[in-house]
C-alpha cells in the first residue's frame, strides 16, 4: 500500500512538471493578446485532469482499503472457527491429549481430561516433558520409537504411563504432528486400557491353569487310578489267602485317598480361576 502511493505521487509530479513545462511552451505559439485567454483554459484544463485523477486515484485506494477489511474479516471468522474446532477436538475431548514439543519434547498444552485423569495440574504438566509420564525403564523404548522415520508421519500403539500418585497405566497411544504457533509439535491422545489389558492377563493365567489341571488330570490322576484298577482285579482272584486280601483292600483304600487327594487340588485350582475372573472387569 505505502508503495503504490509513492508511485501515484510520483507520478502526480511527474505529470504537473510536464504539463507546466510545455504548456507554457505552447502558449508562445499564440498571439500575446490571446495567451491571457489560453492561460486561463490550461489552467482550468489542468484542475479537471488532476481533479479526475485524484477521484480514480481515490477510489482505487478506497477499494483495496475495503478490500483489506472484507479480507481481515474473512480473517478474523477464520480464526474463531480454528479457535472453537480446537476448544471442541482438544480442549472438550473426553480423551486425555497432550501437545509436546518434538525438540525438546516439553508439553505446550494438555487438556482437561489429561489433567482429571493423569492428577497433574496443568502449570506442572507444562514443566515436564513426555518423559516424565513414562515409568524409567520404559523410557529406552521411547527414544527408539522417536528415533523411526515411521514415527514422523503417525504413530499407533501401546505404553506404559505414570500418573501423579505413581499409578502405573497401559495406555494406547495415537499422534500425529502439528503446527503449534510456528513451531513444530504432535499432538497425542491417550486411552487408558489398564482393566483391558488386566482381563486379558486374567485369561492368560486362567488358561494356564487349565493347562496345568489338565497335564494333573491327565499324569497325576493316571497313577493311582491304574494302581486301584489293578487292586480290583486282584480282588476277583480265588487264589488269594485273608492276609493278601487284607493287603489289596488297604492298597484301594491308600489309592482311593490318593486319587480323593488329587481331585480336591483340581477343584481348588479351578475354583481360584474363577475368582479370578470374577474379580476383573473388563474397561
Amino acid at each position: 500500500m505505502k508503495k503504490q502511493a509513492i508511485i501515484f505521487t510520483l507520478t502526480y509530479l511527474l505529470f504537473g512538471a510536464a504539463w507546466i513545462y510545455y504548456s507554457d511552451r505552447l502558449l508562445e505559439v499564440f498571439p500575446p493578446e490571446q495567451r491571457s485567454q489560453m492561460q486561463l483554459a490550461k489552467g482550468l484544463l489542468f484542475v479537471c485532469i488532476t481533479g479526475a485523477i485524484l477521484f480514480l486515484m481515490l477510489k482505487y485506494f478506497y477499494t483495496e482499503q475495503k478490500k483489506r477489511i472484507v479480507q481481515l474479516e474473512a480473517n478474523k471468522a477464520e480464526l474463531a472457527e480454528s479457535a472453537r474446532r480446537y476448544e471442541l477436538l482438544f480442549t472438550r475431548s473426553p480423551l486425555p491429549k497432550m501437545i509436546f514439543d518434538t525438540t525438546t519434547l516439553r508439553f505446550l498444552d494438555v487438556n482437561r481430561q489429561a489433567v482429571r485423569h493423569y492428577g497433574y495440574s496443568r502449570e506442572q504438566f507444562l514443566q515436564m516433558t513426555i518423559k516424565d509420564i513414562r515409568p524409567e525403564e520404559d523410557r529406552s523404548k521411547l527414544f527408539e520409537i522417536l528415533k523411526n522415520r515411521q514415527y514422523e508421519v503417525g504413530y499407533k500403539g501401546n505404553s506404559r504411563h505414570k500418573k501423579a500418585n505413581g499409578e502405573i497405566i497401559y495406555a494406547d497411544v495415537v499422534s500425529h504432528s502439528i503446527d503449534y504457533n510456528g513451531q513444530p509439535a504432535r499432538v497425542v491422545s491417550a486411552t487408558d486400557v489398564t482393566e483391558r489389558v488386566k482381563y486379558i492377563e486374567a485369561i492368560e493365567k486362567q488358561n494356564q491353569q487349565l493347562r496345568d489341571i489338565s497335564w494333573t488330570q491327565s499324569h497325576v490322576v493316571r497313577a493311582p487310578l491304574a494302581s486301584l484298577m489293578g487292586l480290583v482285579k486282584l480282588m476277583n482272584s480265588k487264589d488269594m489267602t485273608e492276609e493278601e486280601k487284607e493287603m489289596v483292600q488297604k492298597g484301594i483304600l491308600e489309592s482311593a485317598e490318593k486319587l480323593d487327594q488329587i481331585i480336591k487340588n483340581i477343584v481348588k485350582d479351578a475354583d481360584a480361576g474363577v475368582s479370578i475372573m470374577s474379580g476383573t472387569n473388563v474397561a
